[in-house]
This record gives C-alpha cells, structure tokens and sequence, in this order.
C-alpha cells in the first residue's frame, strides 16, 4: 500500500519591516506623519504589533494627543523643536521582533 498526503509547510517567524520611517524636514508647528509598513506571514495581523522609539526610547501617545500612535503610524499634530532626532519602529509578533 502506498499513501500520500498533502501537506503545507507553514512558516512562523519574527514580522519583517517592509517600509520603515523616511527622514523628512518638517515644519514648527505643522503635522507630520511617520509610517512603519510590516508584514507577517502565516500569521493574524491581530498578533502583529508595532513600537515607535525616538532616539532610543519608546514613544507612546501623548496625553495631551498631540502624538499619536496607531498601528503602524505615528502623527505628530504640531511639531515643535523636541520632536526632532531619530525614530524608527520596531515590529513585534508572538515569535520574535525585528527593527
């Protein structure tokens, strides 16, 4: 006898980034918006999340909601001088993370 079987690999890994933030000049007091594009195979997106760091610390919402962080964006309402440096998101799942 002989049997065959149908079968799927199905892979689970870390998300991977596929468009991180761009460096853009902005202006005082004008909104900016930040996108972080992130996929992950196989998996829901209901496990992906996404953390946004400036400067190398976690930026969360303001209670004032003048920044903003949703899914895979991050607003700034107005800018002003200290929302200028470095920011980069990190995409995170059930099997890993990935900057």
């Amino acid at each position: 006898f002989c049997f065959a079987e149908q079968s799927r690999l199905i892979q689970r890994s870390a998300p991977l980034i596929i468009e991180g933030p761009q460096d853009i000049a902005a202006e005082l007091d004008k909104p900016i918006q930040l996108h972080c594009r992130a996929e992950s195979f196989n998996q829901s997106l209901d496990d992906l999340h996404i953390d946004w760091y400036k400067d190398g610390k976690r930026v969360t919402t303001d209670p004032n909601a003048r920044i903003i962080t949703e899914f895979m964006a991050l607003h700034i309402i107005n800018t002003i001088e200290q929302d200028q440096g470095s920011y980069y998101c990190i995409a995170k799942n059930s099997y890993g993370k990935t900057q």
